[in-house]
């Protein structure tokens, strides 16, 4: 064979391949020379099943922990609109006391109400309570759109692995190579 140089590195023409050690020319080890698979090809064929019905399980896994993530936000969403109508109707009934406090004229009527400063505390700390419940009912709702997001990526893939498993199996049931099948179709 000739040999050439390129930027002054000698190359030859000859091709070398060795191939598999014990593999015999036209021998093929998992399918037979008329697309039926071979003992040794079925195990394989099975292998790869069950490898990808274990990851269809693993994303059932992650499909259940989102539902459970789901079902714990939709919680603490319903806890923080409930909390926000308790403390909406506490701010309610505390304004109008005030309003009493400042139409009154008596200081026995003053004494029975409460005194103002500490009327105006309970309803500053009303105030940020309506605010914190909002802040919780908002994330809430996001963690519930997160996980929805996700349980239906996680659906798909659990489906497509599985949907994919059960095309190995009933090729190796059935004794075939993909390849076969499609000549088949």
């Amino acid at each position: 064979m000739a040999n050439y140089y390129i930027a002054g590195i000698p190359y030859s023409s000859e091709l070398y391949h060795f191939g598999i050690k014990g593999q015999k020319w036209g021998i093929r080890r998992y399918q037979n020379s008329d697309g039926t698979l071979t003992d040794v090809g079925k195990k394989r064929y099975y292998r790869k099943s069950d490898r990808l019905y274990r990851k269809a399980d693993y994303y059932d896994s992650l499909a259940n922990d989102a539902k459970s993530k789901i079902r714990e936000s939709v919680r603490r969403e319903r806890n923080a609109k409930q909390n926000i109508a308790l403390y909406t109707n506490k701010k309610a009934d505390l304004v109008q006391k005030i309003d009493r406090y400042d139409s009154s004229n008596s200081k026995l009527e003053r004494f029975f109400i409460g005194n103002s400063r500490s009327l105006n505390k309970k309803l500053d700390r009303i105030i940020k309570s309506i605010s914190n419940e909002e802040y919780n009912l908002n994330d809430a709702i996001a963690y519930k759109n997160k996980y929805q997001n996700m349980l239906e990526d996680v659906i798909s893939s659990s489906n497509y692995y599985r949907t994919k498993g059960n095309i190995y199996k009933s090729l190796a049931d059935k004794g075939i190579t993909r390849r076969a099948a499609r000549k088949q179709r």
